[in-house]
């Protein structure tokens, strides 16, 4: 519930802190009141551990890195060129190449004294 609010794992021990001041929830009954005011209801419909939560977003990784490949691979069958996710080393700079233009010439009033 923490993380679908937005909270870092890491930094609830700082909101952990009902034994030093009484006025405060603990911590999980303060995110169990924060996850029914934002959604309105008591609890996430669909309740997974962190360990299942990881596996999912690996799979959806994987499948989308498949996906991806096999785009590339018919692109490439098609006759397509399909750019890189880099450019070329000694290639033209992003700027258009202003590294290679010789510098404008110097005025000789320009105050060098």
């Amino acid at each position: 519930m923490a993380r679908e609010l937005g909270m870092n794992p890491k930094t609830l021990g700082k909101l952990d802190n009902h034994n030093q001041e009484p006025w405060k929830l603990p911590l999980p009954l303060f995110i169990e009141h924060v996850y029914l005011k934002r959604f309105g209801k008591p609890r996430p419909d669909n309740v997974v551990s962190i360990e299942e939560r990881a596996r999912q977003e690996e799979r959806k990784k994987a499948l989308k890195r498949e996906a991806k490949q096999q785009r590339r691979e018919a692109d490439q069958r098609a006759g397509q060129v399909v750019a890189s996710p880099t450019p070329p080393a000694g290639g033209p700079t992003p700027a258009g190449g202003e590294r290679d233009r010789e510098p404008p010439p110097r005025r000789p009033d320009a105050g060098d004294a």
